[in-house]
């Protein structure tokens, strides 16, 4: 993750206006008129014809420059609400993308299956070795994970931290000790989430997690946390590809409450 180095805002349209494509028209006729001007005023001089338009061709260049200046001030205002536009559409999409994985947690921790398969596992320690728990456990995940393919990851542990079961199979972590299993053992909200580094998924910089206790059959006692690890990387790529188009210069950056990027489209 790398922090947000500190940038000026304060520059005038009108030093910005050489990045300004659409006044290339108007800046090459005044140009062209300015141009006519002087070479009248030359004209005038070399004939002596009495006529100094000079004055003239000062006013229309005084004339020019205020007229530049004002477009340009349009155009940064019309770039400034594009920005504004495509700042608040992205984290308003970001926002409800991430509302909907709070339902997804909830709802999973009460499967059948999973809570079953934690049971037999509190039962007996050695179910974690069943090849048939193996089978069904991975393609319950990959089923979950292909219909919401939003997830990268899912992780079942038991109350102390072990690994019971996940998805991803090139993850070789068998216990955490990070205090996620805890506060979602006892939270009183419908879930915990945490971005940050964690043990559980080593080698990734700020993991997006949500994690609830899966309860046993007759809601006395937890047998388990669920961990779903969600594509916050992808998910934001997603949402800035919709928004900025390949020829577009525009740059999305999603910042954090320390102004630390946590993704863009650059």
């Amino acid at each position: 993750m790398k922090k947000r180095k500190a940038t000026s805002l304060h520059n005038p349209p009108s030093t910005l206006a050489r990045f300004m494509s659409g006044l290339y028209p108007d800046q090459k006729r005044l140009n062209e008129i300015q141009t006519v001007y002087d070479n009248l005023t030359l004209l005038g001089q070399l004939l002596c014809a009495g006529t100094d338009i000079s004055r003239m061709r000062s006013d229309f260049n005084n004339l020019a420059s205020v007229l530049l200046d004002q477009l340009a001030m349009e155009y940064y205002k019309k770039a400034s609400l594009h920005l504004d536009s495509c700042a608040r559409v992205a984290i308003d999409i970001l926002t409800r993308n991430l509302f909907e994985r709070t339902a997804d947690i909830g709802f999973l921790a009460t499967d059948s299956e999973i809570r079953k398969y934690a049971e037999a596992v509190e039962e007996n320690p050695e179910t974690t070795n069943s090849l048939h728990w193996k089978k069904v456990l991975g393609s319950h995940f990959m089923e979950y994970v292909q219909k919401y393919s939003v997830y990268h990851n899912i992780i079942l542990l038991s109350p102390q931290g072990e690994v019971l079961a996940q998805l991803d199979t090139n993850n070789f972590v068998e216990r955490t000790t990070d205090s996620l299993v805890r506060e979602a053992l006892n939270t009183d909200h419908a879930y915990v989430e945490i971005s940050r580094p964690t043990d559980l998924l080593p080698g990734l910089d700020n993991p997006l997690v949500y994690a609830y206790r899966v309860m046993s059959s007759d809601d006395s006692h937890p047998v388990g946390v669920l961990c779903l690890c969600f594509r916050l990387q992808d998910e934001c790529r997603r949402i800035f590809e919709n928004l900025v188009a390949e020829d577009d210069w525009t740059i999305i950056t999603l910042l954090d409450s320390e102004q630390r990027v946590i993704a863009s489209s650059d």
